[in-house]
């Protein structure tokens, strides 16, 4: 019976749970200026170019990885093909190991200073996405962002943000 062929049709969509920590890594990038991870994209009018992928997506891809504790391009590759979260992020679009890596190389600084803004690490060693990067303090600085389920548990993660010019959460 387990070498019969079944056909499921799901939309990716259903695939991710509402309160999905990718969804709230996607609802974050929506927000933030990615100007400077867009800005490498040249278009060529004498000839056709090659496609790109959004750099939304890669950024996406790489948060969720990082809070993950993810830091393999081939590792982040068979996520993107094989887990649903990833899957969802990606939107079908293909994504490899190289254009992973590739894209960590060419906005090496642009990345660790976003990841350093948007990632927090909760005093019990879990990341989640935040807004105050290294000089988070629990009770001093709140973060902007939609909370990984993890961070929930960190306590008084709620409010707003310094870095965000106040903006609640």
């Amino acid at each position: 019976m387990r070498n019969q062929v079944e056909m499921i049709m799901r939309d990716l969509d259903s695939l991710v749970s509402l309160d999905h920590p990718a969804r709230s890594i996607w609802g974050l990038l929506e927000k933030l200026d990615l100007s400077e991870f867009y800005g490498s994209i040249k278009a060529v009018l004498t000839r056709p170019g090659r496609s790109t992928t959004d750099p939304r997506v890669l950024l996406a891809v790489w948060l969720l990885a990082t809070v993950e504790s993810v830091s393999s391009s081939r590792k982040l590759e068979r996520l993107c093909q094989e887990h649903d979260a990833y899957r969802w992020l990606c939107g079908g679009a293909p994504i490899n190991y190289h254009m992973l890596s590739d894209f960590r190389t060419a906005h090496r600084q642009a990345l660790d200073g976003l990841l350093t803004q948007i990632v927090v690490v909760d005093g019990s060693g879990r990341r989640h996405a935040g807004g105050c990067g290294p000089r988070w303090n629990e009770g001093t600085c709140q973060c902007r962002c939609s909370f990984l389920p993890s961070a929930r548990d960190a306590g008084s993660l709620s409010g707003s943000c310094p870095k965000a010019g106040g903006a609640s959460v």
